[in-house]
């Protein structure tokens, strides 16, 4: 499909709206960002003057979130000279300017009454061939246009991208029954070269893949809390790093995030499903309810599960201690031997086997929670996902898990966990049943720098797809197109008389020998035969050289 993007509407300039604003304005892209009309003037409008035909007061939503988005903490523009590509507007007196755009993108709220007349709306003012999607969360991507012609669904689809939009790598595209593959593909394409983002194909199920597992992990917690009597700093502890999760745990990301929005993000996938096993799996715990009920929502207030207080002239950071009576105390730091273990344990994998192999109360809730993620995960395919790489995908980019469930159970001895989830009366899926009994007892392998992934339809390992324009550096290793090597850098050849040194000296760490590495790349880079040079070591490299 010969398409370009050069100009996008944005319907809905709220959080969301406004990053997908910011996002395209990064690439070069002019976006309106478009909002609805107040309903009334406030005293505020009137003693400025205003009236309801004046365009500051007709504006004013999309231009009051404007000016928000450009004061947002982490920032949305790379640059502030970046807002001058987005023009604001109301859907009213703009609308007209959506013939003038290659794609539209609605951004309103989750409720089907509502998009589906935005959508009709929508149609009534693009030229044909015109790429509508929605950025729901939530709803049926099918019916929100099941009441539109077929020429207007063939480019119809869900592109579900996740907040805060800048930073965070995941994009689900949803196509719909009636999509076009080529606007598939091109999204694809669009959404990995030019946005930058990784994607991960979903199906028009309930909160699509990411939130469908991720919001699964909150009751999960809660439960297993409760039945094996941890306090709060423990599950932190237990549900951070030490698993490959972000370092604030389950609860500290709930106050990041607002408990509200945690609670709701689960009920919307609670109302969406029809089984009613499956419901009770995303029923908030109690105490979250109350807590809604309380206003005790998180960092936006003045506290949640963690807040900062005075004690004796000096300030503290406590921890709700009593969820019954909302009373907080001082946080205890966690003393569990399998918590011990697992920080001195040298690999994820590692971590996650000193867990399992402890009785304590935090290897029960680990081994418990981990391998029940997973086998909900492996029991969705195909109905969530066809595979199990946009699954590991969806929690490590939506979510940033270090890594996925199924590339978790491929760090650890397989075969022996399953069979212990079975003598724990644990429902296995089949296809893993199929898949050891085939011989094949790890998701994923490398081989001459390749990745594969098992691919369960096939019951055969497949390589995982990359860009044409990607570079793997195992594989140039593969290859032996390896220019140089030290214990703390590989020089490569990447081609086009361009090289890349690979830094791997122990934590990034800008050492003597990787300094000598630096100096030595340098000398073979002054050589008539080489261009160029790119120096890589991971997200840490310039922390370190800085």
């Amino acid at each position: 499909m010969k398409k370009r993007i050069r100009k996008v509407a944005i319907l809905g300039s709220g959080t969301m709206g406004g990053g997908i604003a910011a996002l395209l304005a990064a690439a070069g892209i002019r976006s309106y960002l478009l909002d609805i009309v107040p309903r009334e003037l406030t005293d505020k409008d009137k003693a400025a003057g205003l009236t309801v035909d004046s365009p500051a007061f007709r504006n004013k939503i999309a231009e009051g979130n404007k000016a928000l988005l450009l004061k947002s903490k982490p920032a949305q523009f790379q640059t502030k000279a970046d807002a001058d590509l987005v023009t604001i507007g109301n859907t009213e007196d703009h609308i007209g300017v959506l013939a003038e755009c290659d794609w539209v993108v609605e951004v309103v709220p989750e409720v089907m009454e509502i998009k589906k007349a935005v959508i009709k709306n929508i149609a009534a003012n693009i030229k044909p061939g015109t790429f509508v999607t929605s950025n729901t969360s939530s709803i049926s991507i099918n019916k929100i246009v099941e009441d539109m012609p077929l020429e207007f669904k063939q480019y119809w689809m869900g592109t579900h991208f996740f907040n805060p939009v800048r930073y965070m790598k995941l994009l689900e595209l949803i196509p719909g029954k009636d999509t076009l593959p080529e606007v598939v593909e091109f999204f694809a394409e669009f959404g990995e070269r030019v946005l930058g983002k990784g994607i991960v194909y979903a199906k028009d199920t309930p909160a699509f893949v990411a939130n469908r597992l991720g919001n699964w992990a909150g009751p999960s917690v809660t439960r297993l809390m409760t039945e094996l009597g941890l306090t709060i700093p423990e599950v932190d502890a237990l549900t951070g790093s030490a698993i490959g999760r972000p370092a604030t745990g389950t609860f500290g990301l709930f106050d990041m995030v607002g408990v509200d929005i945690a609670v709701l993000s689960c009920l919307e996938v609670k109302n969406h499903v029809d089984d009613p096993a499956e419901k009770a799996l995303y029923t908030p715990a109690d105490f979250l309810q109350k807590m809604l009920e309380k206003g005790i929502l998180g960092n936006k207030t003045k506290g949640g599960f963690y807040k900062r207080a005075v004690v004796d002239g000096k300030k503290v950071k406590q921890v709700l201690v009593d969820l019954e009576k909302f009373e907080y105390g001082p946080v205890v730091k966690p003393d569990l031997a399998s918590l011990a273990a697992a920080k001195k344990a040298p690999t994820l994998g590692a971590k996650l086997e000193a867990f399992f192999e402890s009785d304590d109360k935090g290897g029960q809730f680990i081994w418990k929670h981990v391998s029940g993620l997973f086998l909900y995960a492996a029991s969705k395919i195909p109905e969530v996902s066809d595979d199990i790489l946009n699954m590991d995908r969806a929690l490590k980019w939506g979510y940033n898990h270090s890594k996925g469930p199924f590339e978790l159970f491929s760090e650890v001895d397989l075969p022996k966990y399953i069979a212990r989830m079975k003598a724990e009366g644990m429902a296995v899926p089949a296809w893993i049943d199929e898949m050891l009994a085939a011989g094949i007892s790890s998701f994923y392998k490398t081989e001459a720098g390749v990745d594969y992934y098992y691919d369960i339809p096939g019951k055969k390992y497949v390589p995982v797809a990359v860009s044409p324009a990607a570079i793997i550096l195992p594989k140039l290793k593969a290859e032996n197109k390896v220019v140089n090597e030290t214990p703390s850098g590989t020089l490569y050849d990447m081609g086009d008389g361009v090289l890349c040194l690979d830094t791997h000296s122990m934590a990034n760490c800008v050492t003597a020998d990787l300094t000598a590495t630096i100096i030595a790349a340098h000398d073979i880079l002054a050589k008539p035969e080489w261009d160029g040079m790119v120096i890589s070591g991971g997200k840490d490299f310039m922390g370190n050289v800085t």
